[in-house]
């Protein structure tokens, strides 16, 4: 299928989050630091109550992820089919990074509308074009943006984006400007913002490749806006972080953590 204006091109788009909140972390009764956020909860007749990051379409739903050591049912409202229960709750609690399981603090709640909009919109990715008008280049149609993104076997190519707000295209180039400019005007000739970035789109694929998902980095993506690899996490690691921190340097990559800590 051929597009002709996406909003995120040679990349692929992840929701980023930030934490906010008092200034004192809550801690569990064993001194825990607590995490938080908005998120599926699944049992099916394959296995207890987990969390999920990413749900089948199915019916009834179909997830898996860390088990939650004290999840009950009755303190909740879900829906249940063919043995399967499932809901969207806020949830708080201490995440084991090494057990990969998720001890529940308080009781679950579902979440109002106007949370779980403030939390999601959180993690929403920014598309808006980071130049100055006056630092936008171009004047004629808006062309081929497919094919402007293909660019990926320029040197010095980091990715691209679409703006569709000011009607933008966004490309990141490590080094050699003036040759990703000369290859994307040769299928596009409307509004151009050129972003320094720090990886090429080559290397940042190579570094996606090279990191194995585990049981608490449950998947990985490009982020082209922050021209970097994101490992998706359920909970902050820092030894994960440091390891992936040693190997690929800081602007490289960085963990998306799926619940919040509380700060």
């Amino acid at each position: 299928m051929r597009l002709t204006r996406p909003s995120v091109i040679a990349g692929s788009l992840v929701l980023l989050i930030t934490a906010c909140g008092s200034d004192e972390p809550p801690l569990s009764d064993d001194g825990d630091e607590q995490v938080a956020g908005i998120v599926t909860v699944l049992e099916s007749p394959e296995h207890g109550p987990q969390l999920c990051a990413a749900v089948a379409e199915s019916f009834p739903p179909q997830c898996s992820g860390p088990d939650i050591t004290n999840w009950e049912w009755s303190t909740v409202e879900a829906e249940s089919a063919s043995g399967t229960t499932w809901g969207e709750f806020w949830v708080q609690g201490v995440f084991d990074t090494e057990a990969n399981s998720f001890e529940l603090v308080g009781s679950a709640r579902t979440p109002t509308a106007r949370e779980r909009e403030a939390f999601f919109e959180r993690r929403e990715l920014d598309l808006t074009t980071p130049c100055e008008p006056d630092d936008i280049t171009g004047d004629g149609s808006a062309g081929d943006v497919p094919e402007a993104g293909r660019s990926a076997e320029v040197d010095g190519f980091g990715g691209a984006w679409f703006d569709t707000s000011s009607d933008t295209f966004n490309v990141v180039y490590v080094g050699d400007r003036e040759g990703v400019e000369a290859a994307v005007r040769e299928s596009y000739d409307g509004p151009l913002c050129l972003v320094e970035g720090t990886t090429t789109m080559t290397e940042l694929e190579e570094i996606q490749r090279s990191i194995t998902p585990s049981a608490n980095a449950y998947a990985t993506s490009i982020d082209v806006v922050h021209n970097t690899v994101e490992v998706h996490v359920y909970a902050y690691d820092s030894t994960l972080a440091t390891e992936l921190t040693d190997r690929h340097g800081r602007s490289a990559v960085r963990l998306d953590a799926l619940l919040l800590p509380l700060v």
